[in-house]
């Protein structure tokens, strides 16, 4: 464990961790007389296993440090969620989300619509603050708890192959609208989180100023987006005072592990079959996919694509 971890990091977040989960719970007895909230249809959550266990899985980074890192930072944002809505939260697959740090060098992040979220390396080594990582990772739990993946009119395939299921993400990609949506709803996440609310539009402008907002047909730009988040930021209450809370890791505990996240990229094994999949899915923050998602969606499509018969009929 690294040594600089104060009572804003990781030990301070597993001794809160136990008040978090009963604060959740009372939360859902209060509010067990409501409405009930999403609840995954089974078909989406099976194809989301299937394609962690069979490939995804196998992307993950495995440094100890960054696992518990990422799991604690997913925990504060459930707990962020529960507090905003309880009912948001009800459903055990998005209670007990799993929040995994991929070590694909593209720019994105991606929730399969089951119980798995991916953060990207590429997107990791960009972010500059621990307020700009939750921004995103909020963002990644708001398409999951709002069902967006069945929102796209996708046929799950949990009987398919796994290239199958993963193209399925190419043809059903997110609309601008539900991109803004995620937004709204997770800035109430990130915000009752505990993190800082001016600081939720940061990654979106750090993005930009790498010139990454890139021409689109119906996707926000990353300057509408980060806009859109200061808005929000000033109409808050005076009651969100409250609700802040120090950061799981410290600045330079934050630079650290981000550090440390470039072992076991792509590069250390470039034939494994996950990376094309991480690389297809379709961008979830910037305004289009880059050239190298576009290649991979390509290349995946040609993959699943039936071979054509071409010998003659015989007379």
């Amino acid at each position: 464990m690294l040594n600089r971890l104060s009572m804003s990091t990781l030990t301070w977040g597993r001794a809160v961790r136990g008040l978090l989960a009963c604060m959740g719970l009372f939360a859902l007895a209060v509010c067990a007389g409501c409405q009930n909230g999403p609840t995954p249809a089974a078909e989406f959550v099976t194809q989301a296993e299937q394609l962690h266990r069979g490939s995804l899985a196998s992307a993950v980074n495995r440094d100890k440090d960054l696992d518990d890192y990422f799991d604690e930072m997913g925990r504060r944002v459930i707990a962020g969620a529960t507090a905003a809505d309880p009912a948001k939260t009800h459903d055990p697959v998005f209670a007990h989300m799993g929040f995994h740090l991929v070590g694909s060098e593209t720019v994105n992040a991606f929730d399969t619509g089951g119980g798995h979220i991916y953060v990207y390396n590429g997107l990791l080594q960009l972010c500059q603050s621990e307020d700009e990582l939750a921004a995103v990772m909020a963002h990644e739990f708001a398409h999951a708890v709002s069902l967006d993946i069945e929102k796209t009119g996708m046929k799950p395939l949990p009987a398919g192959s796994l290239d199958r299921m993963a193209y399925q993400f190419v043809l059903y990609p997110f609309t601008g609208t539900t991109e803004l949506s995620a937004d709204d709803l997770a800035f109430s996440f990130y915000v009752r989180g505990g993190w800082d609310p001016a600081r939720f539009a940061d990654i979106f402008d750090r993005l930009r100023v790498r010139n990454l907002d890139l021409p689109s047909t119906g996707h926000p730009t990353l300057s509408a987006r980060a806009a859109a988040a200061r808005e929000a930021a000033s109409h808050l209450s005076p009651e969100s005072r409250n609700w802040r809370q120090p950061t799981v890791a410290d600045a330079q505990t934050f630079k650290e592990l981000r550090a440390r996240a470039n072992a076991g990229s792509e590069r250390a094994d470039p034939t494994n079959r996950a990376w094309l999949y991480l690389r297809a899915f379709p961008n979830c923050l910037l305004p289009a996919d880059m050239p190298d998602q576009r290649a991979a969606q390509a290349q995946l499509k040609k993959d699943t694509t039936p071979v054509q018969n071409t010998t003659p009929e015989a007379s």
